[in-house]
């Protein structure tokens, strides 16, 4: 720029040693087009997103001839008391940057109309007639002929674009493809933000004018008075968009695989990729095949020590997009022979067993995951051809934040926002104080310009109420036209879209507009071709839909622009790697509600996921949140708690001056008019057979052999039989009484239900075996006791959501009455209202407080007008009382719900909680905090099963597989760790001693595996020994000193294997 104004001599620039000041007039002619480089160059502020309205009074002869402007927003509305100074455009106190075209109007509109008020007669103001030469070269030449005529311009609106977005809508056998034109702006952050700039009507004016023109045109008519301009630039692109409009099936989904190389390839020489970036934007990539995400499993118990005699047999497969494949040992070769030899032909899936497998890197490695890993041999065999299968399901391809950040997103104030105040007139019901704080939160929002939030409220605080009054809200808004006409959308499970329907009939007085129903039999009533009807979808007012249905249809979805969406029980989108999560992230929607009472479910991993759909890059890649927030979980202490609640705070407190990303309250501190929870610890000594059952298994384990095996074995039995000594119900009893009274548990249920029906009350009874939900097991035992008319109602995962709901209804209608439902925990757990009950009774306990608290408070929430009581029932060992299974899960759930309340953090696993149980209940340590003492009783099998284990478990958190290595010829290796390209990172040899005299040496082990496994090929190699010796040979601690890839792990750090992913990182 210095260079322009030196070789031009202008004189009007000032320049010193620090600064040069340039006139914005000089500034804006001298670089005309390359408004975007301006911008960037000099970090002015955004530009003004709206455009101009111009309109004449009287006739030009006449003195009282005149010509105003007004600026408006982009929905056409005048903007009060806007203020210019020169190229800027003050709008209240956000300061905007005018384009070159609206600044130069600006400009010649207020020369012309100082000539104007100083004209005497009509000849002066004839005289104008040559400065408006200055305007009518901006305008359309159709509006440039008035000029000639009348001499007069009649109310003009002025549109400028200089981006735009893709519409790829499925059309019988094709696709119409269409621009979405847009306004592009920088902000500070460097994120590019994209705004429509039509109002719905006039963009599909423009893209029936786009798709009938033979040649593009630098503007477009949208009736009387409305031009729309476009720059060069994006007329430029524009032409790439217009010409595969016409053309075939074929070259329409080539473009929509990839469109960004297909414009960098049509344009390269005329538009660099920077400023295409600037032009061409969205998260949605383009149209492709889906390529599920291949992850390896093995049926593996959850804890370190497994009977090495049941490894081989033990299931395992490759999970694809969420569906289990299980392999048998002598089909993953092969398996992975053909996806090799597929890669080769050039497929995109192979057919295995019906299934179509994905060629990727990603299968490969899973497959050799399961294989043992086996010294490098050069070996050749004859390739057979493969029948080429191509998969068929087209899905949206959308940009993914694994690795790193590719898709981000950043608040810009919106525009236009309902003028509507306080609870929309169009609720029915009052709220309560938590909830109208909850709806300002929503409102502070919006208008801040949030993407996405997270609305994590506790279970029965009223999540639904509080969303659909900030619905009923957007839908005022849109009613008058202070926002764009497009539908509103919810995606729920199957079982609670009835639910959605009660609640608006409930709380709001007309509803949210016309409702269309896009799933189950009314499916059949839109679909069109092999996508669904849009015109339907875009004529709603409200869509209703499952997460399988969006998933099935998610390029008929993608096709529609939706004011808002909800995703209720949100934690189904906890998976990156399914369909599901990438149809979510497709959608084109201006505001996105996640709605959860449980955002950590299994790991907090599951919190990026949910929160990278709803507002995307506010929490960084999922490989950057696992590394700073997971790994620390790994060794626990106090460095993973202050980790825990940096990021606890950073969700649920405001951030420079936008709200809080998630609300999160607990009913305890929400709701001081609840009735009162009360929790009762029901504990009863074991009758005699019971304690026999339970005491056999004791005994058998101490007589076992592999006595470190069969505790995981021995402790499920514990659990069953603490339940029921028969819990499977296989002898004959006499009696109900006879089977009862065998339980300590069943009959503190039986003692509580006999009070529950004295006084005319419910219960909801919750247990997990399925057996016992069956006709002729506890239900009928209930009737039989209790007189009941009919069998007890029964909500499990068998049960459909028509008839789910169908008993829901029911069982809260009838009141005054004893009733009882049986539930199993995960089914029944979640998105029910049952306050007609007022006693919840654990039956059995799962695993997750979390789930045992989101099955109580399907009686515990608003809408309950009685106490609530929640029995957990405790079978108790007269011999064991403070070592029996009862006892010792009750404390550890404890324990862990009263964590969970003060910070956010991952529930524990069922191998967390049964390593938590082995110590209490037989006296032994199970993982790390195993002596060595324990450890010499292992077989050198058994040790290295323990240490592949503990590796395994922890592996995928730092992002490695562990394999094992054949039997027969190890290599010199018993385990080998690799990235998931199939890159070797370390090998590792595991030596066992059976006291504490003895030692054993490794390292002319591990050089040798080094040169059989090849891994001078790799950079830097880990070679690791681990043993439970207490010393080292002399040769091993040479090695050990002589390279900082040799590793050896010994004494009770050959207990704790895991720590050599920290020495790998």
């Amino acid at each position: 720029m210095l260079d322009l104004v030196k070789m031009n001599d202008l004189s009007e620039v000032l320049q010193s040693l620090d600064e040069v000041r340039i006139p914005f007039d000089i500034l804006m002619s001298s670089l005309e087009g390359q408004d975007q480089f301006i911008q960037t160059l000099l970090d002015l502020p955004p530009y003004f997103p709206g455009g101009i309205h111009i309109e004449s009074k009287g006739l030009l002869h006449q003195q009282t001839f005149s010509i105003e402007y007004h600026w408006v927003q982009s929905n056409g509305r005048s903007i009060t008391r806007p203020k210019r100074e020169s190229g800027f455009l003050w709008v209240g106190d956000e300061k905007y940057l005018l384009t070159t075209h609206a600044w130069k109007i600006a400009e010649s509109l207020d020369n012309i109309q100082k000539i104007f008020d100083s004209a005497e007669n009509t000849h002066a103001r004839l005289l104008v007639l040559e400065q408006m030469q200055s305007l009518k070269s901006l305008l359309p030449a159709e509006e440039q002929s008035m000029f000639n005529t009348s001499n007069e311009i009649a109310n003009l609106k002025l549109y400028f674009a200089n981006a735009f977005r893709l519409e790829a809508i499925p059309d019988a056998n094709s696709y119409q493809i269409r621009p979405v034109l847009l306004r592009h702006t920088e902000h500070a952050s460097d994120t590019p933000v994209f705004e429509s700039i039509l109002p719905p009507s006039e963009q599909h004016r423009y893209a029936e004018y786009f798709s009938n023109s033979t040649q593009l045109l630098p503007y477009y008519s949208l009736g009387v008075g409305k031009y729309l301009m476009l720059s060069e630039s994006l007329n430029k692109t524009l032409k790439v968009v217009h010409r595969i409009q016409h053309a075939s099936k074929e070259e329409k989904e080539n473009f929509l695989k990839n469109p960004r190389a297909a414009f960098a390839e049509a344009l390269e020489g005329e538009i660099d990729e920077i400023h295409l970036e600037s032009i061409f934007s969205d998260r949605v990539v383009g149209i492709g095949e889906w390529s599920a995400k291949v992850i390896p499993w093995v049926q593996i118990p959850p804890n370190d020590w497994i009977p090495s005699h049941e490894l081989p047999d033990l299931p395992k497969g490759i999970d694809i997009g969420g569906t289990r494949i299980e392999l048998k040992t002598e089909e993953i070769e092969s398996l992975l022979i053909s996806v090799e030899k597929g890669e080769k032909a050039g497929l995109k899936t192979i057919e295995f067993n019906g299934t179509q497998i994905p060629v990727t890197d990603n299968t490969k490695s899973s497959l050799r995951a399961l294989l043992p890993a086996r010294p490098t041999l050069n070996t050749g065999s004859k390739e057979e051809p493969i029948q080429k299968t191509v998969g068929s399901n087209s899905v949206m391809l959308v940009k993914e934040n694994l690795e790193s950040v590719e898709f981000s997103v950043l608040r810009v104030p919106r525009n236009a926002v309902p003028s509507e105040t306080g609870i929309p007139h169009n609720v029915r019901s009052q709220p309560k104080p938590h909830q109208i704080e909850a709806l300002n939160w929503l409102y502070s929002h919006y208008r801040a310009g949030s993407r996405g939030v997270l609305l994590a409220d506790d279970m029965g605080l009223g999540k639904t109420f509080q969303s659909l009054m900030f619905f009923a809200w957007l839908r005022t808004g849109i009613e008058n036209k202070e926002l764009s006409e497009k539908p509103l959308l919810i995606v729920a499970p199957t079982g609670l879209l009835k639910n959605w329907e009660a609640e608006i009939e409930k709380h709001l007085v007309q509803g949210l507009g016309a409702l269309q129903r896009v799933y189950g039999h009314q499916l059949q009533g839109m679909r069109a071709g092999n996508g669904l009807n849009l015109q339907k979808l875009k004529n709603a007012g409200l869509v209703l839909t499952t997460y399988d249905t969006l998933t099935r249809y998610q390029t008929s979805f993608s096709a529609v622009s939706f004011t808002a969406v909800i995703f209720d029980e949100m934690q189904k989108l906890k998976n990156p790697g399914i369909q599901n999560y990438t149809a979510a992230c497709s959608l084109n929607c201006d505001f996105w509600i996640g709605m959860t009472g449980t955002p950590v479910e299994n790991r907090l991993a599951d919190l990026w996921a949910i929160t990278d759909v709803l507002q995307p890059g506010l929490l960084g890649s999922i490989k950057e949140f696992s590394n700073k927030y997971e790994k620390v979980m790994v060794d626990g202490g106090e460095l993973a708690m202050q980790r825990l609640q940096e990021l606890q705070d950073g969700l649920i407190k405001p951030v420079n001056n936008a709200p809080a990303y998630m609300l999160r309250r607990m009913k305890q501190d929400e709701l001081p008019g609840l009735p009162i929870k009360h929790v009762h610890e029901h504990q009863l000594t074991m009758p005699v057979e019971q304690a026999a059952v339970y005491s056999d298994v004791i005994n058998q384990l101490r007589n076992a052999e592999n006595r470190k095996g069969a505790m995981l074995e021995a402790l499920h039995k514990l659990r069953a039989y603490s339940l029921h000594p028969d819990y499977k119900k296989l002898k004959h009893y006499s009696s109900d009484d006879v089977f009862i009274n065998s339980s300590a548990r069943l009959k503190l249920c039986f003692d509580i239900l006999d009070k529950v029906a004295a006084n005319k009350e419910k219960a909801l009874i919750f247990v997990e075996y399925n057996e016992w939900h069956s006709p002729d097991f506890l239900r009928n035992m209930i009737r039989a006791r209790y007189q009941l008319k009919e069998l007890p109602m029964v909500i499990n995962g068998q049960v459909d959501s028509g008839a789910r709901q169908a008993r829901v209804d029911k069982f809260q209608l009838e009141t005054g009455v004893f009733d009882v439902m049986l539930l199993s925990p995960r089914a029944g757990g979640v998105g029910l209202t049952l306050t007609a009950a007022n006693h919840v009774i654990h039956l059995t306990r799962w695993w997750n407080p979390a789930v045992e608290d989101q099955a109580t408070d399907r009686i515990y929430r608003i809408g309950q007008k009685s106490d609530v009581h929640v029995h957990y029932l405790l079978a108790i060992h007269p011999e064991l009382p403070d070592k029996c299974f009862d006892h010792n899960l009750n404390n550890l759930l404890t324990k862990r719900r009263d964590l969970s309340k003060k910070v956010l953090i991952a529930p524990p696993n069922e191998g967390e909680m049964l390593d938590g149980l082995f110590e209490p209940i037989f006296g032994v340590g199970i993982n790390s905090q195993s002596s060595l003492e324990e450890s010499y009783l292992f077989s050198g099998q058994e040790y290295e099963q323990f240490v592949y284990n503990k590796l395994r478990n922890n592996s995928e958190l730092f992002g490695y597989i562990v394999r094992k290595t054949p039997k027969s010829w190890d290599g010199g290796a018993d385990l080998v760790i690799e990235s998931f390209d199939a890159h070797i990172v370390a090998i590792i040899q595991c030596k066992h001693v059976s006291d504490a005299s003895k030692t054993n040496e490794f390292s002319k082990d591990l050089e040798r595996a080094f040169e059989n496994y090849q891994c001078d090929r790799y950079h830097s190699v880990k070679k690791i020994g681990i043993t439970n010796a207490t010393r080292l040979t002399t040769a091993d601690k040479n090695w050990n000193d002589y390279s900082k890839d040799n590793i050896c792990l010994h004494g009770q750090d050959g207990l704790k294997p895991e720590m050599i992913f920290k020495m790998i990182d």
